[in-house]
């Protein structure tokens, strides 16, 4: 089916007529503690993970191909002191020159190198030649790992404390601030620069203690405060660093796109349907809307879910179970509506609802038991975006899914849970100076419903 047979046409036709999408090349610099700096010959390709769901920064691998004399000499001798600068130049949009009119972007990592091997023990030697003794120039292929200078530090700084008549939002809130600040040795490009969170926590209510056991890891610092101090969130808590800013997010929180500024709009369209274009996305203002071609998987276990774990949860409410256990009356009945909690959050269409006791049978976090139920009641799918600007896209960020099916176009509405960025030269080899980039993106949905006609 073309494009124009699709209920789907305007809004594919505004997209990939927007101003072409930038193109970039890649430079990179190693710097071997301050024994020398090395520019590899070619820079093979930069992948990706941002899991917003599990992690806590972006997990960045770069291959690279480097001389093998330099690879004995420097780079292996300083694989514990490794730095690099990451410089992306934009091109113009047909040709690989550079374009100047534009600033380049530049980045300093800390170096992790992967299956790190002394390639002069194989040899049957224990240092490498002198440089003079090599006739010929060997290519040889690196993996690096890149971590952000500000995530080295703060992925081993513990925090601790009791705080008093606080809300679990604003001690999470002060405290990545506050390590944040305490942070040694970065320069502007690479310190942090805030904390970024959503405004609308499920949990108002003041604590009179938060307690924070001296030891919690600074990344670990979310999940505590959700799961052991109250909670946060109803709807599960994500908190993620990117682009020296802290993200703090409902995890699953199907909500958001009709509240929040920042939001993202998908549109599906088959590889038959789209036409070759550079454009697949546009942005306006702060609303992103992408082209999403190819296979889409899409995993919906709610209703297993719901049948074996629940579509509801019960529980004693702690502070009631002293004080409402009983009656009130001069022969004390215990009555258990006073101190139960029972929710059913979303009720199936057989009317079969389900509500078992939580693992955590007495507590005072409802919060997190209703995060539970959220993250059970959702669907994933998953879908490709070509000639991608992963940039667009904020940790945690709303997001909509629009298809056809049947002449109608249907609405899945959620928020991203991770991405998979892939980028490589435009053209296999060692010539081409032009990188592109593709994305797999990961959607946690709830809504299915036709919007047109």
């Amino acid at each position: 089916m073309g494009i124009e047979n699709t209920a789907l046409k305007k809004d594919i036709q505004w997209v990939i007529t927007a101003p072409l999408a930038p193109q970039y090349t890649y430079e990179m610099t190693i710097h071997c503690s301050t024994v020398k700096d090395i520019t590899p010959l070619r820079i093979i390709s930069i992948d990706s993970l941002l899991d917003f769901e599990e992690g806590f920064a972006d997990e960045v691998m770069l291959d690279c191909m480097v001389i093998r004399e330099e690879y004995d000499q420097y780079i292996y001798p300083n694989r514990d002191a490794l730095t690099a600068t990451l410089i992306q130049r934009p091109t113009s949009v047909n040709t690989d020159r550079i374009d100047t009119s534009r600033p380049p972007i530049a980045k300093q990592y800390r170096l992790s190198m992967k299956d790190a091997t002394n390639q002069s023990v194989g040899a049957g030697q224990f240092m490498a030649s002198p440089p003079e003794k090599y006739t010929g120039l060997t290519f040889y292929p690196i993996q690096f790992q890149l971590i952000d200078l500000a995530v080295e530090q703060m992925m081993l700084m513990p925090v601790g404390g009791i705080f008093r008549k606080k809300t679990p939002a604003e001690v999470l809130k002060s405290e990545l601030t506050r390590i944040s600040h305490s942070l040694q040795g970065l320069d502007s490009g690479d310190s942090v620069n805030g904390v970024e969170m959503e405004p609308w926590p499920a949990n108002t209510q003041p604590r009179e203690h938060i307690v924070i056991p001296h030891g919690v890891r600074l990344v670990d610092l979310a999940d505590h405060i959700q799961v052991k101090e109250g909670g946060i969130y109803d709807a599960g808590i994500g908190c993620y660093y990117q682009r020296n800013l802290w993200w703090v997010y409902p995890l699953y929180d199907t909500t958001r796109f009709a509240k929040s500024p920042r939001t993202l709009t998908i549109i599906g369209c088959s590889s038959t349907t789209l036409p070759a274009a550079d454009a697949t996305y546009r942005v306006d203002g702060t609303a992103v809307t992408i082209i999403a071609n190819g296979k889409v998987n899409h995993l919906d276990d709610s209703d297993q879910r719901a049948i074996n774990q629940g579509n509801g949860v019960r529980f004693v409410r702690a502070q009631n179970l002293m004080d409402k256990f009983t009656d009130g009356t001069t022969k004390g009945e215990a009555d258990s509506q006073n101190v139960m909690a029972s929710f059913v959050t979303q009720t199936r269409d057989s009317g079969k609802n389900y509500a078992p006791f939580s693992d955590n049978r007495i507590t005072d976090n409802p919060h997190q038991e209703l995060s539970k139920l959220a993250k059970r009641q959702g669907q994933r799918i998953q879908l490709n975006w070509d000639r991608a600007d992963p940039r667009l896209i904020v940790p945690g960020m709303p997001a909509r899914y629009l298809y056809e099916a049947d002449d109608l176009v249907y609405e899945l509405v959620g928020v991203v849970l991770n991405m998979q960025i892939q980028t490589r030269t435009d053209q296999p080899g060692m010539i081409s100076n032009r990188y592109v980039t593709g994305c797999g993106l990961t959607l946690f949905v709830n809504t299915i419903r036709n919007v047109k006609a």
